[in-house]
C-alpha cells in the first residue's frame, strides 16, 4: 500500500527503527529517521568505560529504576541506539512469551512459526552465529563441559559479529566495527537508498490531527546535548516510534497519544 511518494518519519536508530528505516527505504519510500543521539563509529571507540558511557549511553550510564534496589539499564544513546552498547547477544523470543502476547493482548500473527522467516531474514543480514572458537575463553569452555557433566540443556551464545577479535569492551562500542550493530549493519543501507538521518535531533511529541498522526516536532541538540534553539518539524504519512521500550511510551504519552 506504500507508494514512492510517501513519506515515513521514524523515530530512533536502534533494532526496530533502523530495521523499518532500511526495508522501507529499499522499496522506494521516502524515509526520515531521527535519532537523539550522534553518528559514532570504530574509530571514536576507546574501550575506556568512562569515556564510553559518557558518549554513548543515555544519562551517561545512569538510568536506573526506581525502589530500594536500584537496577541499572543500559540504554544507548546514538546511532545503533542500545545496539550499539549491548554485548551482541541475539536470542529470539521465546515461544511462551509469543504465545501470551496473543492470548492476552490480541496482538496478531506473532507465532513462532509466523514470525521465523523475519528472525531468519535479519539473521542472516547481522550475520548471527553461536560463539566460534576462536574467540570462546577457557572459562566458557569449562563451563560447557559442566553442563553436559551434569546433563544441563545448553548451548553457545548466539551473537551478530564479523571479525570479533575477543577484546570483550562490546558494551563500549566495538573498536573493529565487528559487532554488526544498527549503525554498522542496517543504518548504512538504509542511507545508501536514500533514508535521511537526522543525529542529534531530539523527538518531543507526534504531530497529531483528528486522531490521525502527521510528522514529528523534533529539537535539534549540540554536541554538548543542549538545545540549540532550533525545531526540525517533518511531515509524514506515516509515523514509526521505536524509541525502545521505556522511551516509547513516554513520547507517546507527551503528545497525548492513548
Amino acid at each position: 500500500d506504500l507508494n514512492d511518494s510517501s513519506v515515513t518519519a521514524i523515530v530512533g536508530s536502534g533494532a526496530g527503527g533502523a530495521v523499518v528505516a532500511k526495508e522501507l527505504a529499499e522499496g522506494g519510500v521516502d524515509v526520515c529517521l531521527v535519532e537523539e543521539g550522534a553518528y559514532y563509529r570504530g574509530a571514536d571507540f576507546t574501550g575506556r568505560p568512562r569515556e564510553m558511557m559518557d558518549l554513548l549511553y543515555r544519562n551517561r550510564g545512569l538510568t536506573g529504576t526506581v525502589g530500594k534496589q536500584t537496577i541499572p539499564i543500559p540504554l544507548g544513546k546514538c546511532v545503533g541506539g542500545t545496539t550499539t552498547v549491548n554485548s551482541g547477544t541475539c536470542c529470539r523470543a521465546p515461544d511462551y512469551v509469543l504465545e501470551a502476547w496473543q492470548r492476552e493482548f490480541a496482538v496478531a500473527d506473532i507465532l513462532e512459526a509466523q514470525l521465523r522467516p523475519y528472525y531468519e531474514r535479519v539473521e542472516r543480514e547481522i550475520n548471527v552465529h553461536p560463539v566460534s572458537d576462536d574467540v570462546y575463553g577457557k572459562n566458557s569452555k569449562l563451563f560447557e563441559q559442566g553442563t553436559q557433566a551434569l546433563g544441563f540443556a545448553g548451548g553457545r551464545i548466539p551473537r551478530n559479529e564479523k571479525g570479533c577479535l575477543g577484546t570483550g569492551v562490546c558494551a563500549f562500542g566495538c573498536p573493529q566495527d565487528a559487532k554488526q550493530a544498527m549503525h554498522v549493519s542496517y543504518v548504512p543501507k538504509a542511507v545508501a537508498a536514500g533514508a535521511r538521518l537526522y543525529t542529534r535531533c531530539r523527538a518531543d511529541r507526534i504531530l497529531v490531527a483528528n486522531g490521525v498522526a502527521f510528522g514529528v516536532l523534533a529539537s535539534a541538540l549540540d554536541g554538548r546535548d543542549r538545545e540549540t534553539g532550533r525545531q526540525v518539524r517533518i511531515l509524514a504519512d506515516r509515523v514509526v516510534v521505536a524509541a525502545g521500550a521505556l522511551l516509547t511510551p513516554a513520547l507517546l504519552e507527551r503528545s497525548g497519544i492513548p
